[in-house]
């Protein structure tokens, strides 16, 4: 009968969508801008560690005393259910008549568009707080401001200042790297940062200049062409940084982390088919995950890139 292919169809292409929309989300949690990660928690509590204290000259023979953590701010993320659904219609019947290669071809159309626009809305939400970085519109830090602005230790009060507002040029990477290197935690310790990775819009100006920037093998034509930041970074040109955003330009230290998380407590996945009043079968496709910062971002330099 068309319902037991229907349905012996549509368990075949659930294992296909679900290991496909795994290995899709796994090629993004190498790239280090995003912390995409599985986890276990349906909610979860990170505490920021603003620096350690303690270390001190010691008599002969005394016991050094246990580093003081400086703890900080606490943020709670909890997964949201997410989902989409494709249907299997009666016209689709009457378009696969008795065959089992329409029957095939017609859910594995379905199933292909279910699982780009799946995984994407992960990716979307995701890398989404990179567009909301300087409006703080959706996302915020744990001292309550935009991933790039003027941020303030829990423990003392003090200040760091992350955001720029100068297009990507030479000029531009000189001002983040002394930024970096003047980083200090709460405690006024130094803490200096090694940016390492820049992030921008895929083919943007701002893509193309960070490549002419940081490329590699480039022969100069006079001492001035001279690129002294060849290869000095690794360039992650990414399309879900919006049009209106194409801008934006950030840079970060991969090696300290990233403070943009999205936690997947559940990875996309199709569930079993359902019949339907109307005689199709309806077949959903949810899964839950959480996005947030979900650390002070001391590692993180952006640039709106309007000057």
């Amino acid at each position: 009968m068309l319902i037991d292919e229907i349905l012996h169809t549509a368990k075949g292409i659930k294992e296909s969508f679900d290991g496909g929309a795994t290995m899709k989300i796994k090629e993004f949690m190498a790239q280090g801008v995003v912390n995409f990660k599985e986890t276990s928690e349906y909610t979860e509590i990170f505490n920021t560690r603003e620096s350690f204290t303690g270390t001190k000259l010691l008599a002969e023979g005394e016991t050094p005393p246990v580093a003081g953590a400086i703890e900080g701010y606490q943020v709670s993320l909890t997964a949201q259910r997410y989902g989409l659904a494709v249907e299997f219609t009666e016209n689709d019947y009457q378009r696969a008549k008795d065959s089992t290669t329409m029957v095939e071809e017609i859910l594995q159309s379905k199933r292909n568009a279910l699982l780009v626009d799946s995984v994407n809305s992960l990716l979307v939400a995701g890398f989404g707080i990179l567009n909301d970085a300087i409006a703080g519109a959706t996302y915020l830090c744990p001292d309550g401001v935009a991933l790039c602005g003027t941020h303030t230790w829990k423990s003392t009060g003090t200040t760091f200042v992350n955001k720029a507002t100068v297009a990507l040029s030479s000029a531009a990477v000189d001002s983040a790297l002394e930024w970096a290197g003047a980083m200090v935690d709460a405690a006024g310790h130094p803490m200096p940062i090694d940016l390492d990775t820049i992030v921008v819009k895929k083919g943007s100006a701002a893509a193309v200049m960070a490549k002419k920037l940081f490329a590699v093998n480039i022969a100069p034509t006079a001492i001035a062409d001279i690129n002294i930041y060849e290869g000095a970074f690794k360039i992650v040109e990414t399309p879900y940084i919006t049009a209106t955003n194409k801008k934006f330009w950030f840079m970060l230290d991969s090696k300290k982390g990233t403070p943009l998380y999205a936690g997947i407590y559940k990875m996309p996945a199709m569930n079993d088919p359902i019949k339907q009043n109307s005689e199709s079968f309806r077949i959903n496709a949810t899964g839950y995950y959480k996005v947030g910062i979900n650390n002070m971002p001391f590692m993180f330099y952006g640039s709106d890139g309007t000057t």
